[in-house]
């Protein structure tokens, strides 16, 4: 019996190609950020940096990695913002070292990942790097605000 090229590519078709629903879900983020509790999430209500970097985080955890990229720019004037702009209240120096620390994580993604990125694992990593970042500012920032009470 003769192989035609018809039924090879529909082999190929049905097959996927290799990718399963698994190796979509690796690109995920289950990200675990500390979350804001009253008072302090109405102290960085009026903290707009902080804000705009909060809905970067969240766009990404939410999505995948790679979604990261294109996200670079805001995440890098936002992290810019940040310490400029730090409610009086919350400017300890504690608070702002952390800011320094996500800084530092959000200047290395942007460093050394290409706009043009296509290794996932690559990217996870310094998200990954800059999440673990972001969870210590906002328990900095929950613990700042309960010492206040």
């Amino acid at each position: 019996m003769r192989i035609t090229p018809l039924l090879i590519a529909i082999v190929i078709l049905f097959s996927g190609c290799g990718n399963t629903d698994e190796d979509y879900d690796k690109l995920s983020l289950n990200s675990r950020v500390e979350t804001l509790i009253n008072p302090a999430q109405e102290k960085v209500e009026n903290w707009p940096a902080y804000v705009a970097f909060d809905n970067n985080m969240r766009i990404i955890s939410n999505t995948n990695a790679l979604n990261a990229i294109g996200l670079m720019d805001q995440m890098i004037v936002n992290i810019n913002a940040m310490p400029l702009q730090v409610p009086d209240e919350l400017s300890t120096e504690e608070l702002l070292e952390s800011i320094k620390e996500v800084d530092h994580e959000v200047q290395d993604f942007y460093s050394e990942v290409d706009r043009n990125e296509l290794h996932e694992h690559v990217v996870q990593s310094h998200i990954i790097d800059i999440l673990n970042a972001y969870d210590d500012l906002n328990k900095e920032i929950n613990s700042t605000t309960s010492k206040q009470i």
